[in-house]
């Protein structure tokens, strides 16, 4: 069993392949021929990700 640090500040500690995962599916939009969704759910997703940034250097 892993142990989680309470410590951490880094989201990346929690959710390890989120970009990763974020672009497989931003992809897998764009070769569904929905190139407007695919904006969005980029421009959302690096918003996700800055959010998440902000929540674990505020926990601190």
């Amino acid at each position: 069993m892993s142990q989680i640090n309470p410590d951490s500040d880094n989201y990346q500690y929690y959710f390890p392949n989120l970009k990763m995962k974020i672009m497989e599916f931003i992809r897998f939009l764009y070769y569904k021929k929905a190139p407007a969704i695919c904006l969005y759910a980029f421009a959302v997703s690096e918003r996700l990700i800055k959010c998440l940034d902000l929540f674990f250097k505020r926990r601190r």
